[in-house]
């Protein structure tokens, strides 16, 4: 379909069908103003930030990310809130307002809550007059746009009231305009920033090729972690699947996939790509990947895998069986600190004590982190530590009892601590906050004792670990937290047809108790006894 970006028009995929919305067939639109990215984490910019970079992880990472944001930017910078006419799929008139929208495209998507039934579409000055006579009457303020223009119809979440008051007040005027004073009428001009999309143009078919990958989600860590490592390891770019239409057909024209989808299960059922690496909105990843498992593929999962217990049963039956290749995306597993503690632990016996402080990033309050459905920055975020303390007790480790402590703020999941304890007196201490210099972005002091053994890891950028008043490692190098890494070795065991490194069991339980975690937050329990099921 036709899509406009910045001032070219550009063919690419159709919106796939979302719940509780309406695909609609645009006669028209009018931009009413572009959206701020509110729902993006600000980057600061300053040549101190990036020679802080520099000084942690290097030159090329530094440029690498650097490229990455400022692509971000552009990728997000033409979103608008725009009023559209148009018409349902069973042909029936309608006016419809995009609260993060191209400014026009052929087809859009729109929640059925914003889009209103009309007796008939007008010409392009009668609705462009219409939509300013609403929105002069309404005297919008500029909270009021804010909260408009702030929501994101992907969210799951009902549209705000100044949202529904604005379509719906407009859709009364439009049905009865004899009704109205024509007092503030729009000068005839303002139809001039009416759009009309071009129609017609098909949508050019590409031939899947007979292996390769499916990637799911195209966001700035696929584009910049995930995709780049396929290439490295000369896998073939089979299709690329994303929500936003103009995101998936950048993606595939930028790095040469076959085919672009916005449906994940056409991407799925019509690809014979044997690989499936899941990186979506988070309350997808179990669905996504129990499907692709279940349809044959070998999958490469995001964290966190599953954020209810629901998704978490649904992941495990499809991951079991032989044949089934299900591995996760906890990083931190591979980096080379982690696997010299891991070394240096298993030399020594008897329980242990980890404690993580974690240095968090700010999020803007409409950050998607924040939607009810994603389940909190704990599912987002802090599921990293706990997966790391299971690998590196291990698996039969079994925990009896959690805490969770910290601030009653506006947001549960802000400024928390997590403590766990172990049936064999382990223990693990975490806590997140997003106070303090932010300039290195996530950063993480994590000490773990065992015995006699003293293990520092301070940021991924320094080792040192002592034992009985003896040096055993003092290394510092370049900021490391194991992406590379754990992309090679899951694709060279892909390539051997060797069985993933990540266990049921790991899955079971490290999912486990986050989703405890979660659970604990959202209730606003500050303790909970954990038993062998939960």
């Amino acid at each position: 379909m036709n899509y406009l970006f910045g001032e070219q028009w550009y063919d690419v995929p159709v919106y796939s069908p979302y719940p509780n919305c309406s695909l609609v067939s645009v006669e028209y639109t009018l931009p009413l103003r572009p959206v701020k990215p509110s729902d993006q984490r600000v980057i600061e910019k300053s040549w101190r930030k990036a020679w802080r970079f520099i000084r942690a992880e290097g030159p090329l990472s530094t440029v690498r990310k650097v490229r990455s944001k400022l692509l971000q930017e552009y990728l997000t910078r033409d979103f608008h809130l725009v009023v559209v006419g148009g018409k349902s799929e069973s042909g029936e008139p309608v006016i419809c307002l995009g609260t993060r929208h191209p400014r026009c495209a052929e087809l859009m998507l729109f929640r059925r809550e914003l889009t209103e039934p009309l007796d008939s579409l007008g010409n392009e000055h009668t609705f462009a007059r219409a939509v300013a006579e609403v929105v002069g009457s309404l005297d919008l303020r500029d909270s009021d746009w804010e909260a408009i223009s702030g929501y994101n119809l992907y969210s799951d979440l009902a549209p705000p009231d100044e949202a529904l008051r604005l379509i719906r007040t407009l859709a009364t005027f439009i049905k009865n305009q004899d009704r109205f004073p024509a007092e503030n009428a729009a000068d005839p001009a303002e139809s001039t920033r009416v759009i009309r999309p071009p129609k017609g143009t098909t949508r050019q078919k590409t031939k899947s090729v007979s292996q390769g990958v499916v990637v799911i989600g195209a966001g700035d860590y696929a584009r910049t972690q995930i995709i780049p490592a396929l290439q490295r390891a000369g896998l073939a770019l089979n299709s690329v699947v994303d929500l936003e239409p103009y995101l998936a057909d950048y993606t595939r024209r930028r790095f040469g996939f076959k085919q672009a989808y916005t449906d994940w299960q056409q991407a799925i059922s019509q690809s014979e790509a044997s690989l499936v690496v899941v990186a979506s909105y988070h309350d997808s990843h179990a669905k996504i990947a129990a499907a692709a498992l279940n349809a044959g593929k070998k999958v490469f999962l995001e964290k966190p895998p599953a954020v209810t217990r629901e998704d978490l049963r649904l992941l495990l039956e499809a991951a079991n069986g032989s044949d089934r290749f299900l591995e996760i995306g906890y990083n931190r597993r591979f980096a080379p600190f982690t696997q010299k503690a891991k070394q240096l632990l298993d030399e020594v016996s008897g329980p242990t004590s980890i404690t993580c402080l974690v240095k968090e990033v700010d999020i803007p309050d409409q950050h998607w982190y924040r939607w009810p459905k994603e389940w909190t920055r704990i599912s987002g975020n802090l599921c990293h530590w706990i997966d790391l303390s299971v690998y590196l007790l291990g698996a039969d480790c079994d925990p009896v009892e959690m805490i969770v402590t910290g601030p009653h703020l506006s947001h549960q999941d802000d400024e928390k601590g997590l403590n766990v304890i172990f049936r064999d007196g382990s223990s693990l201490s975490i806590v997140a906050s997003s106070r303090g210099d932010s300039t290195l972005g996530v950063q993480e002091l994590i000490e773990i004792r065992r015995g006699c053994l003293t293990i520092e890891l301070d940021d991924y950028r320094r080792l040192f670990a002592t034992a009985g008043g003896k040096v055993l490692c003092r290394v510092r190098t370049l900021r490391n937290k194991g992406h590379a890494a754990m992309y090679k070795e899951t694709l060279t065991r892909i390539r051997k047809n060797l069985p993933a490194l990540y266990t049921s069991r790991e899955l079971e339980l490290s999912t486990r108790m986050t989703i405890n975690a979660t659970e604990m937050i959202r209730k606003g329990q500050r303790s909970r006894t954990l038993s062998g099921n939960e």
